[in-house]
C-alpha cells in the first residue's frame, strides 16, 4: 500500500476521535498515524529510508512545538498571576494614568494631573458632569512646562456643592502669542478595588476602571 494511501486511511480513522475530543490533531494522534503507517507498509516495498527520516524529523519538530506552546502558556499564566499580585498591592494607593476623569468625593474634592509640552501664559480647566454640562471653570494662570496638577473643591461656578461622582475635564493652555500648547491630561485618584477577570487587571478608582498597564505614577495618598 502506498504511503499516501495509508496516511489517508489513518487520518480518516483518527479524525473522528480527534474531532470529538479536541477538534484538532494532537501529539498522540500523530504517533498513532506514524505507527499505523509502519504496521501496514508493504513488505515488498518498505518505507523509503529518506521518507522515514523525514517523518521522524517532522515528529521531532511537532513535539518541540507542543512543548514550546505549553511553556509559553505557563509563562503567560505566571505573568498574569504576578500582575494580579502587583495590582492587589495598589489598593489604597493614589495613582495617575492617562485619561481625563475626575473622581469627586464629598468633603475631599478631586485632583487632576497633566503635562504641558511647554511653558504657558494662561491655563484653563473646564469640568463637565456625566451629561456633558459645564459645571466649573478653573483658571490656573501661567504655568511652566512639564508635570503639574490642580485641585477642585467640588463646588460649581455658582458656589454650590456638586454631588460625588465621576466627572471629566478638558484643559486649554496658550503661549505668549495665544497659540495652543499641547496638554496631556491624566486621571488621578485612590484605588478602591481591583478587577482580575481579564488579561490585564483593572484598578477601580471610584467609578473609573484603569488598566494596570496605563498607570504611570503610584504614591501614598496625601
Amino acid at each position: 500500500m502506498a504511503i499516501t494511501d495509508v496516511t489517508s486511511v489513518v487520518q480518516n480513522q483518527t479524525s473522528q476521535d480527534s474531532t470529538q475530543t479536541r477538534g484538532k490533531l494532537g501529539e498522540s494522534d500523530f504517533l498513532k498515524m506514524f505507527t499505523t503507517q509502519m504496521q501496514y507498509q508493504d513488505p515488498l516495498n518498505p518505507l523509503d529510508a529518506t521518507q522515514f527520516t523525514s517523518q521522524l524529523a517532522q515528529f521531532s519538530s511537532l513535539d518541540q512545538l507542543f512543548n514550546m506552546s505549553n511553556s509559553l502558556t505557563q509563562l503567560l499564566q505566571a505573568e498574569q498571576t504576578m500582575n494580579s499580585m502587583e495590582a492587589l498591592k495598589l489598593i489604597g494607593k493614589a495613582v495617575q494614568a492617562t485619561g481625563n476623569s475626575l473622581v469627586l468625593q464629598e468633603g475631599s474634592g478631586a485632583e487632576g494631573s497633566f503635562s504641558l509640552a511647554a511653558a504657558a501664559t494662561q491655563c484653563t480647566v473646564s469640568i463637565y458632569d456625566g451629561n456633558g454640562t459645564l459645571v466649573r471653570t478653573l483658571s490656573l494662570g501661567a504655568l511652566p512646562g512639564g508635570e503639574g496638577h490642580f485641585s477642585w473643591d467640588g463646588l460649581s461656578d455658582a458656589g454650590k456643592t456638586i454631588p460625588s461622582g465621576t466627572y471629566t475635564y478638558q484643559m486649554q493652555a496658550k503661549d505668549l502669542n495665544g497659540k495652543d500648547i499641547q496638554v496631556q491630561t491624566r486621571t488621578s485618584g485612590v484605588v478602591t478595588g481591583v478587577k482580575l477577570g481579564g488579561t490585564v487587571p483593572q484598578l477601580s478608582v471610584g467609578a473609573v476602571d484603569l488598566p494596570l498597564s496605563a498607570v504611570s505614577v503610584v504614591r501614598d495618598p496625601a
